[in-house]
């Protein structure tokens, strides 16, 4: 499996869980942008160098990607004019973004051994 495989399970899943929150589901996979598909296989390969990282640290990495591509924070997710509700700090984050921090280092965890 490759490792933009398992970006497309954990966004897959991401998506499930929004669903289930009530949250605005992103885009399908196949669908996706690609800058967007590149932030989700980025933070794959982070997990994978780093197996011991905690969801924080993940976080805190995404922030740093979004923020370095312009985004700021806004009271909704929008692309176009690239405002992100999640741009905060990990603690600022209510729970059930947390909880996507967890799943997203849970799957990667379970697959790596697949990777190739």
């Amino acid at each position: 499996m490759e490792i933009a495989h398992v970006a497309e399970v954990c966004h897959e899943a991401n998506c499930v869980l929004q669903h289930y929150n009530g949250d605005t589901i992103a885009a399908p996979w196949d669908t996706l942008p690609e800058d967007q598909k590149e932030r989700v296989i980025n933070g794959v390969a982070l997990r994978l160098k780093n197996p011991d990282s905690d969801p924080e640290f993940m976080h805190e990495n995404w922030l740093r990607d979004m923020t370095a591509d312009g985004y700021v924070l806004g009271d909704q997710i929008d692309h176009e004019n690239k405002t992100h509700s999640c741009l905060k700090k990990y603690d600022d984050l209510p729970l059930n973004q947390r909880v996507k921090d967890t799943l997203f280092g849970a799957i990667v965890d379970s697959l790596r051994e697949c990777v190739t």
